[in-house]
């Protein structure tokens, strides 16, 4: 039986200063990469997904149960049931901080006590087979380590589905391989949807979508 989308997404556009992202049509039911030239507009639409985008947009994005719902209440639950790890220049881990701050600073950060941040956290990195040293310094983790640490800090709180922006920037084939193997263990049922611009990196059986930037068509009227 398929299983149904945790969200969906339909003929969703995102504009940032004079560009606009293409049109996406999104049913999110395994993990989804979404394969699209770097930058703010890919951010964008990544963050409109998770309904924390403010900016101008158009079409639909709608959380699996909230369907007849008033608008401002599915607006909250889209954002109390998706969770971002990382968007580049908006939501970054301090890389002056310890493993255990970041913990500490995520978990507050959510809602929660550091206690069961802590706890959620040593759940995730048991899960995911991964012994990381919590007096390490986020700036000198291994670009790999580095990833699959944002990605524990995002599903600190439980989540449906995690975003997150980069995913594989910066890595060599080994690190894209060790995130390949210890990502979908970490996740467990929650689905990722990720930006990416090399799908090199694409967990087992993930699904991309690719998506391009176009410039804004000047109308003469105000958008």
């Amino acid at each position: 039986m398929t299983r149904p989308p945790v969200l969906t997404a339909t003929a969703l556009v995102v504009a940032v200063n004079d560009a606009e992202s293409e049109p996406l049509d999104l049913a999110l039911v395994r993990h989804t990469l979404l394969q699209a030239p770097p930058g703010p507009v890919r951010s964008a639409l990544l963050l409109a997904c998770a309904g924390r985008w403010a900016g101008p947009q158009r079409g639909q994005v709608e959380l699996a149960g909230t369907e007849g719902e008033r608008a401002r209440v599915r607006a909250r639950r889209l954002r109390e049931e998706t969770a971002v790890a990382r968007i580049p220049g908006l939501v970054e881990t301090e890389p002056r901080l310890t493993i255990a701050d970041a913990v500490d600073e995520r978990a507050l950060f959510e809602g929660l006590s550091v206690r069961a941040g802590r706890r959620a956290f040593t759940e995730l990195t048991e899960r995911a087979g991964v012994g990381l040293d919590a007096g390490t310094h986020i700036g000198a983790l291994a670009p790999a380590e580095r990833t699959f640490v944002d990605l524990a800090l995002g599903l600190l709180r439980p989540a449906r589905a995690l975003i997150t922006d980069g995913l594989g920037d910066g890595l060599d084939d080994r690190g894209r391989a060790w995130l390949r193997d210890c990502v979908p263990p970490m996740l467990g049922p929650t689905l990722l949807l990720a930006g990416v611009t090399d799908a090199s990196v694409a967990p087992e059986q993930a699904h991309v979508i690719h998506n391009g930037v176009a410039p804004i068509r000047q109308t003469g009227k105000e958008r």
